[in-house]
């Protein structure tokens, strides 16, 4: 429910989504070579079975029941690798944050399992389905193959399944669009780039043999230029994708580091009662700490206009459950808070004090549906408090600022049961 830990969460769980997804990318094209070589070693008994009178339907159930087989063996043991592998991660983690971690749920099965519908769909199908349109010529003329457009055809299928996959995991669509136009704009521009075979008179190697094997090698290339750039392409995947996880833990504490200003505190004091505050203050002041102290109320939200706040009303949205479920730090304020800025509405005017308005945190209020006009109804230390939203305002959470999702003008909290929080600029 902390905005500015969410934030870092949300932009971590991208990152490594997408990482994640490029490893799926590689699967992908190890999927379809390996598919292709299948069907390259099986057309010949193909067109003889073909011959024998079995149909074009019968080929495509017997290989495509081979498939399925080795999809479904291959889906139970990734899943049980990594609900094993979970348990080594939860130890680790348990002994940093001191806690015991829930069981993960049924969601990560299907997850892996759509993953594999979509390998063995989009990129081992295509190949098998080739297997049933082998011309039963074949047996006597070696070079007559199933038709290449089809095949084309049937991996277009698995491309939209993988463009859906990385939009669906980077979570935006500017970010997953970017993600689709790299990852295949790569084959046409290594297509475009290739290798080509230098001159007859050209030596790579300096004198000897080396020139020779350069030509060889690069003529090779050039020869089998598809299958090369794919292999190529594939083994870069690879490889961004380790390099991806292994700098992007490093880039994204320091572009967190980066967003945090350079006073921003690493101290927090909470709860600190009506007669402390002056003691705090002076002891804080003595150590050369500037600080910031605010007044807090605790509060339980209980109605949004005409409509009862319960978790009940937001069933598909798990945050607007936790946040409705918890009581809310309420304050007040005369002027408009450091980093904050009006969205919608207008700031209290000097004479509102005292006037049941409230200024609502702009995320907050689209989470739980809270409009301007809206009263609300918070339950303090057993006494109701009913506010009317005149404003909504934008937070900078990356501030590390004291900040509260309401605040009201001087003159409706001042009479509930209050705490003070200070902020301490440079507490070491």
């Amino acid at each position: 429910a902390r905005p500015e830990i969410r934030s870092v969460l949300d932009r971590a769980q991208r990152f490594l989504g997408l990482a994640t997804l490029l490893t799926v990318i590689l699967a992908a094209v190890a999927v379809a070579l390996a598919a292709r070589r299948y069907m390259q070693r099986h057309l010949d008994a193909c067109a003889v079975m073909r011959c024998l009178g079995i149909t074009q339907s019968g080929l495509i159930r017997l290989h495509s029941g081979l498939f399925l087989w080795l999809a479904l063996l291959a889906a139970a043991l990734g899943c049980m690798t990594g609900f094993a592998i979970h348990f080594v991660l939860v130890s680790w983690l348990a002994e940093l944050l001191d806690l015991r971690l829930p069981l993960p749920g049924w969601l990560p099965l299907f997850q892996g399992a759509a993953v594999a519908a979509v390998l063995l769909f989009g990129f081992a199908f295509p190949p098998l389905l080739q297997l049933s349109k082998v011309p039963t010529l074949r047996v006597f003329r070696r070079e007559l193959g199933p038709p290449r457009p089809f095949l084309l055809g049937g991996y277009a299928l698995g491309v939209l399944l993988l463009a859906g996959l990385l939009l669906l995991v980077s979570g935006d669509l500017r970010l997953g669009g970017f993600a689709i136009g790299g990852v295949f704009r790569a084959p046409p521009l290594f297509l475009r780039g290739g290798p080509r075979p230098p001159p007859p008179g050209a030596a790579f190697g300096g004198r000897g043999g080396g020139g020779f094997g350069w030509r060889q090698g690069l003529a090779n290339l050039e020869r089998h230029a598809a299958a090369s750039t794919l292999q190529i392409v594939a083994l870069a995947l690879g490889l961004m994708a380790m390099l991806l996880l292994t700098v992007t833990r490093g880039e994204l504490l320091d572009v967190w580091l980066k967003a945090t200003p350079a006073d921003a505190p690493n101290r927090f004091i909470v709860n600190i009662q009506p007669d402390q505050t002056q003691a705090v203050g002076e002891m804080l002041a003595a150590s050369g700490i500037t600080a910031e102290l605010s007044p807090m109320v605790r509060g339980r939200l209980m109605q949004i206009g005409e409509k009862t706040a319960s978790a009940a009303n937001y069933p598909d949205d798990e945050r607007a459950q936790r946040l409705i479920e918890r009581e809310f730090n309420l304050s007040w304020r005369a002027a408009l808070p450091p980093g904050n800025r009006i969205m919608a509405g207008s700031w209290f005017a000097a004479d509102d004090a005292g006037k049941g308005l409230a200024s609502v945190e702009d995320g907050l209020a689209k989470t739980l549906g809270i409009k301007l006009g809206d009263e609300l109804r918070f339950m303090i230390g057993g006494q109701e408090t009913r506010v009317r939203v005149s404003n909504l305002r934008k937070l900078d959470w990356d501030s590390m600022r004291v900040n509260f999702f309401v605040l009201t003008p001087p003159g409706v909290l001042e009479t509930a049961p209050a705490a003070h929080t200070e902020k301490a600029e440079k507490f070491r």
